[in-house]
């Protein structure tokens, strides 16, 4: 019920997200708002990260190159990249159009992760993007 609460929550303030960066358009440029977004999102974040400092001390002294590499592509591709695409969305589709990135997205990351990390294909994958593609379609064509 708890996850089902912030499944929730978050699809409300995302919506809001969209809504009101399409607004913020008119004044700024996409990449002052997504800088400003990752800006808030650390300042927001930075207690959890101050408290998992204290409960669990010692484990950047475990980090290896390949961790630090991941953390540095989950910072540029995934973030980054992905907000910089969802402006650029909102700003020449709108905020409709946005949204349904939310069903693409899960596709063009695992066509990205099988060439940078080896991930596997399922037919599970292949019928969930299959809808995924066919319902954005029905969706955005006119």
């Amino acid at each position: 019920l708890l996850g089902n609460f912030f499944l929730t929550l978050a699809v409300i303030l995302w919506s809001f997200y969209l809504v009101y960066s399409k607004k913020l358009q008119e004044t700024f440029s996409p990449f002052i708002i997504t800088c400003h977004f990752i800006f808030l999102s650390t300042i927001v974040m930075f207690p959890f990260f101050l408290w998992e400092l204290q409960t669990q001390s010692g484990w950047w002294v475990h980090v290896t190159w390949w961790g630090i590499f991941s953390v540095s592509y989950l910072a540029i591709v995934i973030t980054i990249f992905n907000y910089m695409l969802s402006q650029y969305t909102i700003k020449h589709g709108g905020a409709v159009m946005a949204s349904m990135m939310f069903y693409i997205m899960p596709v063009f990351s695992f066509i990205i992760n099988f060439f940078l990390l080896g991930e596997f294909l399922t037919p599970g994958f292949i019928f969930g993007s299959l809808l995924a593609l066919l319902g954005t379609y029905l969706v955005v064509r006119r």
